[in-house]
């Protein structure tokens, strides 16, 4: 799907950009989690990316330069609704697909807040999958099962009574909340005032709810990602950690893929396809990673 227009306001000239709508872990078009990349090579301050990516209103937008070299590290900004963030797991493979389109390569980096993070590219072709390295994960605290109930206004019998609730980053800090029942999943209500106080407490961006019964049988985990704005179709950011904790409670082999199902319950599925590997007691190489569908592409415009 092709966008075009242009504007132009009495005397005023707006400066037009080209941009891309990618659907991003998605197993077809219209699924996953969506994503909007702003290609200009004009200097945009932070208020006028936040104004272009209030107006899209995905939860996340990027923007690139026009043509940046591939065999060098390529700047992305990433930000969200609330403002500009270091790291985004679908934004970064989104963004991803938008550049290595119509060219002949293995793999790029993008360059992100956190710091450099590479992309392999699958399958060129009709159907590529896009996979990023991630950073080691660190375990940061485990969490009581009471507190969090209260926090989040749930009941503890709910939660996994095998499994811990923890905080685990690998570039973004999640605490992952297994709960036994894929219906109580599915049916979750959250406190998002005490849940979000508690997370501020923490030092934690947010929850991460997972179950080992899943809609799939190709699934390991069915995932919610629910927050402020609403709910997430898929998290990148929050698969790695997920990743890690997998490896860390045996839910997920050693060098294995492993998928990762969320969305279903907003009508906008996704596949997540992590990995990682348990050397010398360590966890390490987490890889996530998923399909990318271009849905639309355009030019916008932004006052001067």
């Amino acid at each position: 799907m092709k966008i075009q227009g242009s504007m132009e306001n009495h005397n005023t000239k707006y400066k037009p950009m080209d941009f891309a709508i990618v659907d991003v872990f998605a197993e077809h078009p219209f699924q996953g989690n969506q994503l909007a990349v702003v290609k200009t090579d004009i200097n945009l301050t932070g208020e006028q990316m936040m104004e272009v990516t209030r107006e899209f209103g995905f939860s996340e937008t990027t923007f690139i330069r026009n043509d940046d070299p591939v065999d060098q590290p390529v700047p992305v900004r990433i930000f969200g609704l609330n403002g500009e963030m270091k790291f985004a797991g679908h934004p970064s493979l989104g963004t991803a697909s938008v550049i290595a389109k119509g060219k002949n390569i293995r793999s790029l980096t993008l360059k992100l807040g956190i710091g450099d993070i590479k992309v392999y590219i699958e399958n060129p072709g009709d159907s590529q999958i896009f996979e990023m390295e991630q950073k080691n994960p660190e375990f940061r605290e485990t969490h009581s099962k009471n507190d969090i109930a209260e926090a989040l206004g749930i009941s503890a019998v709910s939660m996994d009574p095998d499994l811990p609730v923890e905080t685990v980053t690998t570039g973004n800090p999640f605490v992952i909340v297994p709960l036994r029942k894929l219906k109580d999943l599915a049916a979750l209500k959250i406190n998002m005032d005490t849940s979000w106080d508690y997370l501020k407490k923490h030092n934690a961006m947010h929850f991460y709810f997972i179950s080992r019964e899943t809609v799939s049988s190709s699934a390991a985990i069915h995932a919610r990602m629910i927050y402020e704005n609403g709910e997430d179709p898929a998290t990148g950011s929050a698969a790695g950690p997920a990743a890690a904790y997998m490896l860390e409670h045996g839910i997920m082999e050693s060098g294995k893929y492993g998928w990762i199902e969320q969305g279903i319950e907003i009508m906008r599925p996704s596949m997540i396809r992590v990995k990682g590997i348990i050397m010398d007691g360590s966890i390490g190489n987490i890889r996530v990673a998923g399909r990318c569908f271009p849905i639309a592409e355009g030019k916008l415009s932004v006052p001067p």
